[in-house]
């Protein structure tokens, strides 16, 4: 169990090494439901969150994919709230939308220091996850991220970052499309002014023949 710090909060026993290696080992090269290395992802997310959050982000897709078990967690030295978090996000793979909006209201409404780990992690996680989301028509379907994090913003036990959260998917978002309407504009104008020149080739192509 972890020791209480100086603001009363529990500390981990356990360093976000430690974590990071347990997240190696029991993931190894292990492909998310999407077909994207599960590693690779949760890496980005430990890297994003604050150093009080880093264990649980690490293993943050331990109990889920990996069948992690409470008892290993405690004895590598994970605090009880550092549990409780990795409790609240994990969540049947299985489960429809209406699920997967159940379990983010969970999250967003956890008491206590589990809860605002929780959220903390699950607001970077659903930023990376619609950032890195899988594409083509044989992607499977990607349960509705922006619900989620507005749901963690409007939610009374939500936390300050929510909103943070929300306006960097809102500006991924509005550059994706920035990109794909410069694409767009950019194919536009070669293809007008190929069809304007060809009435002015046959002119001329006809007044060389008279």
């Amino acid at each position: 169990m972890g020791r209480a710090s100086k603001g009363g909060l529990p500390v981990s026993r356990m360093t976000s090494e430690t974590a990071r290696a347990l997240a190696e080992r029991v993931h190894g090269a292990a492909l998310d439901r999407y077909g994207s290395p599960l590693l690779q992802h949760i890496a980005r997310v430990a890297a994003a969150v604050p150093v009080e959050a880093t264990v649980v982000a690490w293993l943050h897709e331990g109990l889920e994919y990996a069948g992690l078990t409470v008892d290993e967690l405690r004895r590598a030295g994970a605090s009880e709230a550092e549990i409780g978090a990795l409790k609240l996000l994990s969540r049947d793979l299985k489960g429809d939308d209406a699920a997967y909006v159940a379990h983010i209201t969970r999250i967003a409404r956890a008491p206590g220091h589990s809860g605002r780990l929780a959220r903390i992690v699950k607001r970077v996680d659903l930023v990376d996850r619609a950032t890195h989301k899988a594409t083509g028509r044989e992607a499977p379907a990607t349960p509705p991220y922006a619900q989620a994090l507005e749901i963690l913003r409007e939610e009374p036990g939500a936390d300050r970052g929510a909103g943070a959260a929300r306006a960097q998917l809102d500006e991924l978002n509005r550059r994706r499309n920035n990109r794909n309407t410069l694409r767009m504009s950019r194919k536009m104008p070669a293809a007008s002014g190929i069809a304007s020149s060809r009435p002015a080739r046959r002119k001329r192509l006809k007044s060389t023949t008279v």
